[in-house]
């Protein structure tokens, strides 16, 4: 990830980061949004849980388009149940 660009006069920030960080990014989002219950979710995220949800779908976005860009890309997929009850990563192709 590299800061590209800053603008203190309305707060804007351009950052320049890799996919998989884009995806780091997402999927902590995700679980923030989805996974954990978090007891006054605004106060102590300084945001409402809606402002999260629109930053996730955001993010989402940009990963599709990418992907798009790269349709022969092998993503990586977490399956959270397998066969055998654990955890594990496999390689999957788009498009299949």
């Amino acid at each position: 990830m590299k800061i590209e660009e800053m603008d203190s006069s309305n707060d804007a920030v351009v950052v320049r980061m890799t996919r998989a960080e884009l995806v780091l990014l997402k999927n902590a989002l995700n679980e923030v949004c989805h996974g954990v219950k978090i007891p006054a979710f605004d106060t102590r995220l300084g945001y409402s849980k809606d402002v999260a949800k629109g930053l996730l779908n955001q993010l989402w976005d940009v990963i599709k388009k990418l992907d798009d860009l790269n349709p022969q890309r092998e993503r990586t997929q977490i399956i959270a149940n397998s066969p055998k009850g654990e955890a594990y990563l496999r390689k999957i192709k788009r498009n299949e």
